[in-house]
Protein backbone atom coordinates (compact mmCIF):
# COMPACT_ATOMS: atom_id res chain seq x y z
CA UNK A 1 0.00 0.00 0.00
CA UNK A 2 2.66 2.55 1.06
CA UNK A 3 6.35 2.64 0.15
CA UNK A 4 9.38 3.79 2.12
CA UNK A 5 9.63 7.56 1.75
CA UNK A 6 5.90 8.13 1.20
CA UNK A 7 4.32 11.01 3.09
CA UNK A 8 1.25 10.16 5.17
CA UNK A 9 -1.15 11.68 7.68
CA UNK A 10 -1.93 9.98 10.98
CA UNK A 11 -5.44 9.69 12.40
CA UNK A 12 -5.65 11.82 15.52
CA UNK A 13 -7.53 9.85 18.17
CA UNK A 14 -6.95 11.89 21.30
CA UNK A 15 -8.39 15.27 22.13
CA UNK A 16 -7.99 17.47 25.18
CA UNK A 17 -10.95 17.51 27.56
CA UNK A 18 -13.35 20.38 26.95
CA UNK A 19 -12.66 20.65 23.21
CA UNK A 20 -15.35 19.89 20.67
CA UNK A 21 -13.97 16.89 18.75
CA UNK A 22 -16.29 17.54 15.82
CA UNK A 23 -14.38 20.67 14.88
CA UNK A 24 -10.86 19.31 15.41
CA UNK A 25 -8.81 17.94 12.50
CA UNK A 26 -9.15 14.18 12.18
CA UNK A 27 -5.62 13.72 10.77
CA UNK A 28 -2.25 15.33 11.44
CA UNK A 29 0.88 15.32 9.33
CA UNK A 30 2.87 15.04 7.18
CA UNK A 31 4.89 12.11 8.46
CA UNK A 32 7.27 9.88 6.51
CA UNK A 33 7.24 6.08 6.12
CA UNK A 34 10.69 4.85 7.22
CA UNK A 35 10.16 1.07 7.12
CA UNK A 36 7.56 -1.53 6.23
CA UNK A 37 6.83 -4.30 8.71
CA UNK A 38 4.75 -7.46 8.52
CA UNK A 39 0.96 -7.49 8.82
CA UNK A 40 0.41 -4.09 7.19
CA UNK A 41 2.39 -2.12 9.80
CA UNK A 42 4.65 0.84 9.12
CA UNK A 43 7.39 2.71 10.99
CA UNK A 44 6.41 6.37 10.80
CA UNK A 45 8.64 9.33 11.74
CA UNK A 46 8.57 13.12 11.55
CA UNK A 47 9.19 14.64 8.15
CA UNK A 48 12.23 16.90 8.33
CA UNK A 49 11.10 20.49 8.76
CA UNK A 50 7.61 19.57 10.01
CA UNK A 51 8.41 18.58 13.61
CA UNK A 52 5.45 19.35 15.87
CA UNK A 53 7.39 18.99 19.13
CA UNK A 54 11.01 19.00 20.23
CA UNK A 55 10.87 15.25 20.79
CA UNK A 56 11.07 13.40 17.44
CA UNK A 57 7.99 11.35 16.55
CA UNK A 58 8.65 7.66 15.91
CA UNK A 59 5.84 5.07 15.96
CA UNK A 60 4.68 1.78 14.48
CA UNK A 61 1.18 2.14 13.05
CA UNK A 62 -1.22 0.00 11.06
CA UNK A 63 -2.40 1.07 7.62
CA UNK A 64 -5.92 1.82 8.86
CA UNK A 65 -4.53 4.72 10.95
CA UNK A 66 -2.77 6.27 7.92
CA UNK A 67 -3.92 8.33 4.97
CA UNK A 68 -1.81 9.51 2.00
CA UNK A 69 -0.50 13.07 2.22
CA UNK A 70 -1.62 15.06 -0.81
CA UNK A 71 -0.24 18.52 -1.42
CA UNK A 72 -2.50 21.13 -2.95
CA UNK A 73 -2.02 21.10 -6.71
CA UNK A 74 -0.59 17.56 -7.02
CA UNK A 75 -3.43 16.13 -9.09
CA UNK A 76 -4.62 19.08 -11.15
CA UNK A 77 -5.68 18.09 -14.65
CA UNK A 78 -4.30 20.67 -17.10
CA UNK A 79 -7.12 20.03 -19.60
CA UNK A 80 -9.71 20.87 -16.97
CA UNK A 81 -7.91 24.12 -16.14
CA UNK A 82 -7.77 25.12 -19.82
CA UNK A 83 -11.50 24.44 -20.28
CA UNK A 84 -12.32 26.47 -17.19
CA UNK A 85 -10.29 29.42 -18.52
CA UNK A 86 -12.16 29.31 -21.84
CA UNK A 87 -15.54 29.41 -20.08
CA UNK A 88 -14.61 32.67 -18.35
CA UNK A 89 -13.77 34.34 -21.70
CA UNK A 90 -17.32 34.01 -23.11
CA UNK A 91 -19.48 37.09 -23.55
CA UNK A 92 -22.74 37.06 -21.62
Amino acid sequence: MYKVGDLVMIRSLTAKPGLNQKLLPKYKGPYEIKAILRKNRYVVTDKEGYNRTQKPYNAILSADKLKPWIRVGDNIDSVEVENHDNENDRDI
